[in-house]
């Protein structure tokens, strides 16, 4: 059960959605973000070793309260990369003093409980280790209760604040889906009777913390080409579509495949788009005998749908 936290280079923790928010009151300040950004960019490519010397630089910088708690955690997540444990849990010990007790899956907090897992279980400190589990499973606990049925059957997502209507452009909504222990990667599915065979659309849901649009969208890529053998038709464009009064840019991939024995392709398409609380992804298959009917369905269906705020 321990392996898996040892072996993870890094975690989906929430800097880059909290540091455009810091004001850049003076230099300092500026050389501060500036590390905290060239850290997180060496984590994620899994240079551990350089993602240390920037974090270690922006803690040089002496940044107080929160900005100090911040770089500690992400200097720990840093020396876990590297295998360095004891300097791990220094750190976020060290942050763990810094910062109150907080039920948010994004607060530094709980980030911390976390990291600090991570090390205890690194270092053979079981009992330590299942002290941190327990926090961190009774924080788990509060947010995977996300969901809420309204009294007309509409289901509600609270912490993206989202609502799944039953029924909506000629779909009709399925079971919900939970993909993680905290509820902020999810999917659900509608079906579309078209008289030729069901649409199945699934809106999916995401945390822009654990990852972003172009990774999300890479995944998407990725999945398709290993479908594809190289027979089909392939593209990937930007798309558009206007709601709430605003103009929401994401990508679509999309691939035609033609089955064994048969003329007829069947379409898949998967529309990703960045907002500022979620990712917000769908996925559509139908044969392309649909196409007329279907594609303006789908059309309707995102510019209708309850994006996120």
């Amino acid at each position: 059960m321990f392996k898996a936290f040892r072996n993870r280079a890094a975690v989906a923790v929430f800097a880059a959605s909290l540091l455009p928010s810091i004001a850049l009151a003076d230099f300092n300040e500026r050389k501060w973000f500036k590390s905290m950004e060239d850290g997180a960019r060496h984590l994620q490519r899994g240079a551990a070793e350089k993602s240390v010397k920037a974090y270690s630089k922006a803690l040089a910088l002496e940044p107080a309260g929160q900005n100090r708690a911040v770089t500690l955690i992400r200097l720990a997540d840093a020396f876990i990369a590297n295998e360095k444990f004891g300097d791990a849990l220094g750190h976020v010990d060290e942050a763990l003093t810094l910062i109150e007790p907080d039920e948010s899956l994004h607060s530094p907090y709980f980030l911390a409980l976390q990291t600090s897992l991570r090390a205890n279980v690194g270092l053979g400190q079981y009992d330590k280790a299942k002290a941190r589990m327990k926090s961190l499973s009774a924080i788990r606990q509060i947010h995977t209760q996300v969901w809420q049925t309204k009294k007309n059957g509409d289901l509600e997502h609270q912490l993206f604040d989202v609502t799944f209507p039953q029924k909506t452009r000629g779909f009709s909504r399925g079971d919900a889906q939970i993909y993680d222990d905290y509820g902020l990667l999810v999917g659900v599915p509608y079906e579309f009777e078209s008289g030729k065979g069901p649409v199945v659309l699934t809106t999916y849901l995401s945390d822009p913390a654990a990852a972003n649009a172009d990774e999300v969208l890479a995944d998407a890529e990725s999945a398709l080409r290993s479908r594809i053998a190289g027979a089909s038709e392939f593209r990937r464009e930007p798309y558009q579509v206007k709601a709430r009064r605003r103009t929401i840019v994401g990508e679509r991939v999309s691939y035609a495949l033609t089955r064994p024995g048969s003329d007829q392709r069947l379409l898949t398409e998967v529309y990703v788009f960045s907002t500022e609380n979620a990712i917000v992804k769908y996925r559509v298959s139908y044969e392309s005998a649909l196409a007329k009917t279907v594609g303006p369905k789908i059309t309707q269906f995102i510019k209708k749908f309850d994006w996120p705020r």
